[in-house]
């Protein structure tokens, strides 16, 4: 039994628009995120309000994309592993990101020591963003995305009447 993602667009059986929506629907999303790769991608510097608007319509450009894929993937996969495998993707940035700081951190530590930074350096040194990147995300992850998850499971079974 697979659930799926979201509620499909009802549509009458002889409804021949249905595949030319779904085909526009995807072109306009996809369109969406070419700014996001034309901007990272090119020497290109517009003001940080234009490229936060940018990336943040290429972000929920590509989270649309990959609903859509883990949606159409349970038509071979379990709905489970589908999700699964979704929730990988989504957290790959975040561990992509630690390995950078990570990766920076032990240069630091290699050149400077237990000072991880050079002498007159400012900010915070490097070692210490690959503890704190990951010590946010996993606090998000286990402090919001698991009580979410506990939530929403818990006001499932309490609708349909099984409260002991």
């Amino acid at each position: 039994m697979s659930i799926p993602l979201a509620e499909p667009v009802p549509h009458s059986p002889g409804d021949a628009m249905a595949p030319v929506r779904a085909a526009a629907l995807l072109a306009v999303v996809i369109a969406a995120v070419i700014p996001a790769f034309v901007l990272r991608f090119s020497s290109l510097e517009p003001p940080v309000g234009v490229a936060a608007a940018i990336f943040g319509l290429g972000i929920v450009a590509a989270a649309f994309l990959l609903a859509w894929g883990a949606e159409a993937a349970q038509v071979d996969i379990s709905a489970g592993l589908a999700i699964a495998v979704l929730a990988f993707i989504a957290v790959l940035p975040e561990y992509a990101v630690d390995m950078v700081f990570a990766s920076k951190g032990g240069r630091a530590y290699a050149e400077h020591g237990r000072v991880c930074r050079a002498a007159g350096a400012t900010g915070e040194p490097p070692c210490s963003l690959a503890l704190a990147n990951m010590t946010g995300s996993n606090r998000l992850l286990i402090g919001i995305g698991w009580t979410l998850v506990v939530g929403i499971a818990w006001y499932q079974w309490r609708r349909r009447g099984r409260a002991d």
